[in-house]
């Protein structure tokens, strides 16, 4: 079973589940609905520990009950503009036990940490003041602008 819930306001997409469920016979089968809501989850930017939901195929119908095992988190872009929950979980479907992954990103705007960013090289260090320097429309000497 593969269940998502994509949300990107910015795009009017507010809400699409997508998904499938693999049956034991080796045949998937599209998700047609899911009360699994973004809103619900883990609205705060923090994810939750347990959750349960429903899912349907034209088949079936799916209980969903999942808890968090372990979890790892890990910024993405170059001034970690987003924020990764991992989260391995113990899950139970119709009442069958299981494993799985969940993922949540959010958006990140505290940036990265100077004392992260005093550890980069100089040569990426040179670009993120190039890049500064664009976005603030500093005029910089020529030097500056060489790799």
């Amino acid at each position: 079973m593969a269940v998502g819930n994509l949300s990107q306001p910015s795009f009017f997409l507010s809400s699409l589940k997508v998904g499938y469920v693999c049956t034991p016979d080796g045949v998937y089968q599209p998700i047609t609905a899911s009360n699994f809501e973004l809103y619900s989850y883990g609205e705060k930017g923090t994810p939750p520990q347990h959750q349960n939901f429903i899912v349907d195929t034209a088949q079936q119908t799916y209980l969903v009950q999942i808890r968090v095992e372990h979890s790892a988190v890990r910024y993405v872009g170059g001034d970690w503009e987003s924020k990764v929950y991992n989260q391995f979980v113990a899950c139970t479907v119709n009442g069958i036990s299981g494993q799985g992954h969940a993922e949540y990103l959010y958006r990140h705007n505290n940036g990265r940490p100077q004392v992260i960013a005093d550890q980069d090289p100089q040569w990426y260090q040179r670009i993120k003041r190039y890049e500064r320097s664009l976005s603030n429309m500093e005029n910089i000497s020529d030097e500056d602008f060489i790799f």
